[in-house]
Order: structure tokens, then C-alpha cells, then sequence
């Protein structure tokens, strides 16, 4: 047994005991020592920010590869007939060739160079593509001689769905980082009450935090949006009661049926030959089904599952479904509150080449079935023209909560800046 972990069994033994045995402040005051200590050991094992950033690709497929043209064109004409061409997709793939005759090849952009630098393949394992880039340099060796050199670039996506990669939860520091993952974990049990594990937390700090799990996650759609109620006081809550609002079968269903549908899309946008284009056909394929329910009655009206398995929900439903398919391929993403003409409304930010732009699913669903592009992405300096739209404030200790939710961000909004990729810039000429 490590020294931390003994450390750890100890204090919760001594926690046990003294429940029974000292008034309630005192237990939440140890608690707050014993969940300081749990910070410390989690946040040494938590490195999300390396993993993201290595999930993080490029917007363009590279191709690179380090030998001059001469080598490029050196050598006889080949058809190779790979089973996928270059392009993004959202899972790992492996990668063949429908030819008989021995191929050399390198997965680093290097020449292949037969018996020194490339490896020899297999037609009955192929090449296993894993999440990042790879720059396939390939060569066929016929009758002692080698081709001319196939060059591919594969960028396989990996996932963001864990609810500590999301954009809230990284704007929290290390203490209200637990809190998050100690809520998220008593919504994900169906738990009715949840205790603060740390004093001194206000009825504001809590309820960002609160709503940054919901924020982060659109699968977890049992998650409320407000407190039932509370006990404490508004600058020392010490715990809060949850009411949820689907039942645990309910979100199994509609999650199980959510992940199938939005496997569709992924298939579909497999292939595509920037990031852009992928982004682009999940906005189209999240579209063609979907309507806005003006009723605001439907099923997951504001859920996920609204637009992508029961065709209709209001911007909300349009904004988690694209969140969620954002996730599902590593693209950093969040979402946003404020109005759209004097109503509240919620859209997408998505980051591109390395720069944030607005994303509004909810006003490119046309009429009569049309999809429209003006608003898949476009920057700050277009928010006046595209819908005369501002940006609710962000949620702090002076700042009252509303009524409705909409009326505050949770968390600090970038500036979305991005030109290279707005639609104006691609698509509109």
C-alpha cells in the first residue's frame, strides 16, 4: 500500500468516526480538510490539458513528408487502390491496398526505402490508423525496381465525451474542479441530495459550477437546471436537494438512441478532406431531419436527442446535439446564452485552425426543409448583423441569478475572432 493511499484510508476512518460523535459544523470542517487532501491526489492524476491538446488537429490534412519532388517522381507509375482515401474520420481505421506486389511503406512522412527506413506490409493486417495524424509514404517493388511514391494523410479523431474535458470545467480552479466532478458523479447516480464538500462556498459560486456540469454534458440529460432547494446561507450553501428530469430508464433510452444516431452522422462525414467539411456535413446532416418545435412541448425539446432522434426541439436541442457530435470528434466547443432579435437564445462557439467562431444550427434550419449557411461560422465582428445578437454576462458573486437561466454564462466566453473559416470567407463566394 502506497503512503498516499493509507493517508487517504486513515482520514476517511477518522471521518467515519467523528460523524457520530461531533456537531455538524465540525464535520463539515473536516470534511473540507479530508476533501483538500482528495484535490491534491486527484489533480496530480487528472493531465486533461495535455490530453486535449494532443487530441487538438490540424483544420487542413498535412500531407507532409520530408523528400524532395526528384525522389517523389523517381521510379514507375503504380495504382495502389487504397480501401479509404486521405481524409478525417472518427475512429481508427486500417488501412489496405488491393495489389499483389510487395509494398514498402512509412507512417512519418519519410521515403520509404526498402530493407532501411520503411516497413514491410502486410495485405492481412494492413496499417492500423490510431488517433492523430499519420503521413503515409508508400512504394511498390516489382521485379527488383520501385515505384513512384503514394503519399496519404489520415486524421483520425478522438473523443471529448468525458465530462472533464469540457470547457467549463476547465475555467474552474482545482477546488471548484472537485466540486464539479463530485456533482457530476451524484447526477450521474440519481443522487436527490448533494452535500458541498468544502465551506464557505456562496449560493453564486455553486450554481456556476452547477451549471457548468450541465453545460458540459449533453448526454446527461437527467441533469436540472436549478436547485430544488437548499439548506445553509447564501455565502456558506451546505448542500442542495436534486429533482431530475428524466427518469434513469427514460435516459438510458434516449442516450442509448442519441449515440446511434449521431454514429450515423460520424460515418457519414468520414472522409472528409479538412475539418471544415466535417463540421459542415454534421451541421447539414443534424439539419435535413430536423424542425423547430414552436410548441415547446416535444420529447428532449431541449435535449440532444430532440433534433437528432425525434426531429424537432427549440435552440437548445439544436445546440446540444451539435455539442455533442463536437465532442464525439476532439473539437473544442461550448455553448453560449444571450439574444437573438430581443429573445433569449443559446448557439454554438467551435474552435478552427486554432480560433473560436460562433456556430447557430438553430437559424440555418430553413423553411420548408431548406438549410441555409449563414450562421455555421461566423466571428464577433458579425454578431450585430447576424441577428442583432449580444452575449449574456458572465455569472459572479455580485451578479443576481435571474430567472431565466439564459440571462448569464457560466463561464468566460472567448473572443471569436477567426476569419479563415468563416462562412463568408468559404462558402458565400
Amino acid at each position: 500500500m502506497n503512503r498516499g493511499f493509507a493517508v487517504f484510508i486513515i482520514l476517511a476512518l477518522i471521518s467515519v468516526i467523528l460523524s457520530f460523535v461531533i456537531p455538524d459544523n465540525s464535520k463539515r470542517g473536516f470534511t473540507n480538510a479530508l476533501s483538500s487532501y482528495m484535490i491534491a491526489d486527484e489533480e496530480n492524476k487528472l493531465n486533461y490539458d495535455d490530453t486535449r491538446e494532443h487530441l487538438r488537429v490540424p483544420a487542413e490534412l498535412p500531407f507532409e513528408y520530408d523528400f524532395d519532388n526528384k525522389e517523389f517522381n523517381n521510379g514507375f507509375e503504380y495504382e495502389f487502390n487504397p480501401n479509404i482515401h486521405s481524409g478525417y474520420y472518427h475512429k481508427p481505421q486500417t488501412l489496405k491496398f488491393d495489389c499483389s506486389d510487395t509494398i514498402w511503406y512509412t507512417t512519418d512522412g519519410t521515403l520509404p526505402e526498402k530493407n532501411k527506413t520503411a516497413y514491410l506490409y502486410d495485405n492481412e493486417k494492413g496499417i492500423r490508423l490510431d488517433t492523430g495524424v499519420t503521413n503515409i509514404c508508400i512504394r511498390a517493388e516489382k521485379d527488383g525496381k520501385m515505384s513512384r511514391v503514394y503519399v496519404g494523410s489520415y486524421v483520425i479523431l478522438g473523443s471529448t465525451e468525458d465530462a472533464f474535458y469540457g470547457y467549463g470545467y476547465n475555467t474552474l480552479d482545482k477546488y471548484d474542479r472537485y466540486i464539479y466532478r463530485s456533482l457530476y458523479k451524484a447526477m450521474s447516480n440519481y443522487e436527490t441530495k448533494f452535500d458541498v464538500p468544502f465551506t464557505n462556498v456562496s449560493y453564486q459560486r455553486l450554481y456556476r459550477i452547477f451549471m457548468c456540469v450541465n453545460y458540459d454534458n449533453p448526454l446527461l440529460i437527467q441533469a436540472p437546471l436549478s436547485f430544488v432547494s437548499w439548506s445553509g446561507n447564501k455565502k456558506d450553501v451546505s448542500s442542495i436537494k436534486l429533482i431530475y428530469d428524466f427518469s434513469k430508464e427514460a435516459s438510458e433510452y434516449y442516450v442509448e438512441k442519441t449515440k446511434k444516431r449521431a454514429e450515423e452522422i460520424l460515418n457519414t462525414a468520414d472522409g472528409s478532406e479538412s475539418l471544415f467539411d466535417y463540421l459542415l456535413t454534421i451541421h447539414n446532416e443534424i439539419l435535413k431531419n430536423a424542425e423547430y418545435d414552436y410548441t415547446l412541448e416535444s420529447d428532449g425539446a431541449y435535449e440532444a436527442f430532440g433534433v437528432l432522434t425525434a426531429g424537432s426541439g427549440v435552440c437548445e436541442s439544436y445546440s446540444r446535439a451539435y455539442q455533442y457530435l463536437c465532442q464525439c470528434i476532439g473539437v473544442d466547443n461550448l455553448l453560449i446564452v444571450g439574444t437573438s432579435n430581443d429573445e433569449p437564445h443559446m448557439w454554438n462557439m467551435v474552435m478552427l485552425g486554432g480560433e473560436w467562431y460562433h456556430a447557430d444550427l438553430t437559424w440555418d434550419d430553413g423553411d420548408n426543409g431548406g438549410i441555409e449557411y449563414y450562421y455555421f461560422a461566423f466571428n464577433d465582428k458579425n454578431l450585430k448583423d447576424y441577428g442583432e445578437r449580444t452575449i449574456s454576462p458572465e455569472l459572479n458573486e455580485s451578479r443576481p441569478i435571474l430567472e431565466m437561466y439564459s440571462d448569464s454564462n457560466y463561464y468566460p466566453i472567448p473572443a471569436a475572432r477567426g476569419t479563415e473559416y468563416s462562412v463568408s470567407n468559404i462558402l458565400l463566394y
